[in-house]
């Protein structure tokens, strides 16, 4: 009689320990696709910085350019 109570609480603190062991492999997963995220907008926003800056620098030199023709 006592063989059998033991054995049902072995298993349902295994199953407990499973349960927690998941939830926290998912909370660790969805950290990391957070911070993925979060990484791929901050690289998607430098990248277009850097062409905006680009483009200035290309209207700037093209300015410079047609006013040096005028001035000839």
């Amino acid at each position: 009689m006592y063989r059998l109570p033991l054995i049902i609480i072995i298993i349902i603190i295994i199953i407990i320990i499973i349960i927690i062991i998941i939830i926290i492999i998912t909370i660790i997963i969805i950290i990391i696709i957070i911070i993925i995220i979060i990484i791929t907008i901050i690289i998607i926003i430098i990248i277009i910085i850097i062409i905006i800056i680009i483009i200035i620098i290309i209207i700037i030199i093209i300015t410079m350019i047609i006013k040096c023709v005028m001035a000839i």
